[in-house]
């Protein structure tokens, strides 16, 4: 089945193989997946902690080309929720890839959870930078998060994958360079963006920071107590 999987999740996003691997290796759990019977979908979640109740990350709902139109994404997402409710989660959340799907979502109940803009910048004067494990960074990142925080600690392997982490004077920035640009999926404190890029070698860069320019997050209650309207999920496995 894995690898009936692997092919769906290839088909539904373009990722690489590689990318693929590192998430069946860092990030997949077998009782946190939910796959239609003939294998046509399939959805995933990481565990999180949501104002003092468990939560759900769903991540990668795809369905087989072939098999559109016909609502089994909604089955998918409708099916895993009434697990999730059983099994005690207080929420399910998760990040819409586009305009589209963030009207889908809230069509099935979502509301926004949080936002963010994104900021691009050309390099400046380099700022000194210590390039950290992933466990401190998760450590530090503590005292830098806003109000009602996900706590997103089994994401962590995973999202390890992805990026580096870095800090500096008053800042934290999960960040990865490709073809000569920063993307910053996470920047915490104040940070100079252009100083960053030059530090990390690059000519420009991409950081999502703390905004209200689109919808980033979105949640749904499950009903299992009261959950914040409004919060933090960090990081967004891209």
């Amino acid at each position: 089945m894995k690898e009936k999987l692997f092919a769906l999740w290839k088909q539904a996003f373009g990722d690489s193989d590689r990318e693929i691997q590192n998430f069946f290796h860092y990030g997949f759990v077998p009782e946190n997946t939910l796959v239609l019977p003939e294998g046509e979908g399939a959805v995933y979640w990481m565990d999180c902690r949501l104002g003092g109740g468990k939560a759900a990350y769903l991540y990668a709902l795809a369905v087989d080309r072939s098999c559109q139109n016909r609502g089994l994404g909604t089955l998918l997402l409708t099916q895993a929720e009434r697990m999730l409710a059983q099994r005690g989660y207080c929420a399910a959340l998760l990040v819409p890839g586009s305009q589209e799907l963030t009207q889908y979502y809230a069509r099935r109940g979502y509301s926004v959870f949080s936002t963010c803009r994104e900021v691009r910048v050309r390099a400046a004067q380099p700022v000194e930078m210590e390039k950290l494990p992933a466990r401190e960074f998760a450590r530090q990142r503590e005292s830098f998060l806003p109000e009602n925080p996900v706590g997103q600690e089994s994401c962590l392997p995973f999202f390890a994958t992805q990026v580096d982490f870095y800090r500096g004077d008053g800042f934290l920035v999960a960040a990865r360079t490709e073809n000569g640009a920063v993307f910053a999926p996470e920047v915490l404190g104040t940070a100079p963006l252009g100083a960053v890029c030059a530090a990390l070698g690059a000519g420009e860069g991409r950081f999502r920071v703390q905004g209200t320019d689109r919808v980033f997050a979105m949640a749904k209650p499950l009903g299992r107590g009261d959950i914040p309207q409004r919060g933090y999920l960090g990081w967004a496995l891209d």
